[in-house]
């Protein structure tokens, strides 16, 4: 299934979202429901089945089993911050943003 998804996503964005999010539990400033691996995702993603195992899982836990469970998104183009609470994203818009 990995392998799959992987060929479609922007690797550059996932690894983005995966140091930030990483940094924000370290800080405290997110709750995840994950526990960190010793392994680090590579600087750029080669052939799928070139990969070693353990990326190849570690790929597995940053798509599938990262929560987070409080704290917020920041929309890149607005600056617009959207809480998360019990891990549910408040993505309602206020009535002066419509």
């Amino acid at each position: 299934m990995v392998e799959k998804i992987v060929g479609k996503i922007d690797y550059d964005a996932l690894k983005t979202a995966y140091i930030q999010i990483k940094s924000f539990a370290d800080s405290g400033e997110v709750e995840v429901d994950f526990t960190w691996p010793a392994s680090e995702l590579p600087e750029t993603l080669p052939n799928f089945v070139d990969l070693p195992e353990e990326i190849k899982i570690l790929l597995h836990q940053v798509l599938f089993d990262i929560h987070v469970l409080d704290g917020k998104l920041i929309c890149p183009g607005t600056n617009r911050e959207f809480t998360i609470s019990n891990g549910i994203p408040n993505m309602v818009l206020h009535e002066d943003e419509i």
